[in-house]
């Protein structure tokens, strides 16, 4: 339930102003969430009213990034951005990186990347979890146990000719424990401890023939995938309009 609710206010961010406000809530009843989606840019709850007014669009539209990635998440949007972290990461040094855990939500399977690489010739699929934790907190056997039990089920279901290697992996922020590790050099998950740091975020996406960026607050941006030819992700608003990309969204408010 913890995971729907932040699930729930990432996709809905403008549900965090009726939090404990019982009659505000119930005045919703003449309107229906998608319609203040549909006329609501995300962007002006990071700006004061005077920002809003006064800067350019893209000099707003920087600055609410710039906040949004400052500022405290969900525990299911730090958990996503970590995912699209490691898909950066993994993107230098593989031919393919599909980002499952983004596009399938909660059936993932325990698969938040499935990375493809050649070696000498052979095919290797990299099934992976990430996990952004507390360094506090030590990873244990169950979650080397799942990603294992994943990559043996997609090494069944799609590689019954055994044309590749499939190799289950863990990408954490912290250790693991001490049985765990012992499951790990046992079961051969690899494992890669590896903390979060500033990556592009911004997703320039050609749909159409039309270049939009996508920012992490924006209605379409976790359904937005990066794959064809043309587009990439950005560092900044600056970098993306530069290469004609226009900002996706709706109406403001």
């Amino acid at each position: 339930m913890e995971y729907k609710y932040d699930y729930l206010l990432n996709i809905f961010p403008e549900l965090n102003e009726y939090i404990g406000k019982d009659e505000d809530i119930l005045s919703l009843n003449n309107i229906t969430i998608k319609e203040i989606k549909d006329i609501r840019d995300n962007a002006i709850n990071y700006l004061t009213q005077d920002e809003w007014r006064t800067l350019s669009e893209d000099e707003r539209n920087q600055l609410a990034l710039d906040r949004y990635m400052q500022r405290p998440k969900s525990k299911w949007a730090i958990g996503m951005l970590y995912e699209m972290y490691v898909g950066h990461v993994l993107r230098q040094q593989h031919t393919s990186v599909v980002q499952f855990g983004i596009k399938q939500g909660l059936n993932d399977l325990g698969r938040d990347i499935i990375a493809t690489t050649y070696d000498h010739g052979l095919k290797k699929v990299y099934i992976i979890q990430c996990k952004n934790w507390s360094s506090a907190k030590l990873i244990h056997e169950n979650v080397v146990c799942q990603i294992f039990g994943s990559a043996m089920e997609y090494d069944i279901k799609y590689n019954q000719h055994k044309s590749f290697t499939v190799i289950p992996a863990l990408y954490v922020t912290t250790e693991l424990s001490e049985t765990a590790k012992i499951f790990a050099k046992r079961l051969g998950v690899e494992v890669t401890v590896m903390p979060l740091k500033d990556f592009p975020v911004i997703k320039c996406n050609i749909n159409h023939g039309n270049k939009i960026y996508h920012l992490p607050f924006d209605q379409q941006y976790w359904n937005t995938e990066i794959s064809n030819e043309g587009e990439f992700f950005a560092t900044t608003v600056k970098e993306a309009t530069s290469k004609g990309f226009r900002r996706a969204f709706r109406h403001f408010i």
